[in-house]
């Protein structure tokens, strides 16, 4: 895809899309799900946003093996 084709998407997306859990940014604050934080940060990269809000969740949230689990703050 022709990166112009992408110019100004990263901006429409901080203007207009919340995520309904917290009402935050899209790129802003994270979900409650690694998994969709992981593909809301690949994606926000890829098209240029700032991100550096995101990518503070990961620490926050990190599990004490290390890793991240799609299940983690569910209750399972």
């Amino acid at each position: 895809m022709d990166a112009g084709a992408l110019r100004g998407t990263a901006e429409l997306i901080a203007e207009n899309s919340r995520w309904e859990y917290d009402d935050l940014p899209r790129t802003g604050g994270g979900e409650v799900g690694c998994c969709i934080n992981v593909w809301t940060l690949a994606n926000g990269l890829w098209l240029g946003a700032n991100v550096a809000p995101l990518t503070s969740w990961f620490s926050e949230h990190q599990q004490p093996d290390g890793g991240w689990n799609c299940e983690m703050g569910l209750g399972f």
